[in-house]
């Protein structure tokens, strides 16, 4: 299971290494607050970090094939669809 479905399934998280789930989660985050700080994002005050993660996530299992462009624009593509302004 790749690091985003792992993320997703929070419950499921006994025996699994959460260094790489953080470090998922670190540099999602690294990119919606670069996005935000543009102003390219926008989502609502009370969204926190998990949801943000949890965005991602869904947008990667819809979109399988998205494994072939880079992080950043996958990452983005996920954020702007998500939190479109």
């Amino acid at each position: 299971m790749r690091e985003f479905e792992k993320f997703s399934h929070a419950e499921q998280w006994v025996g699994i290494n959460h260094q790489k789930i953080r470090s998922y989660l670190y540099y999602v985050l690294g990119v919606y607050e670069s996005l935000e700080a543009m102003s390219v994002v926008c989502t609502p005050d009370d969204i926190n970090q998990g949801q943000v993660g949890e965005a991602v996530a869904e947008y990667i299992k819809a979109h399988p094939k998205s494994g072939d462009v880079l992080a950043f624009s996958l990452v983005s593509s996920a954020l702007l669809k998500k939190f479109p302004c």
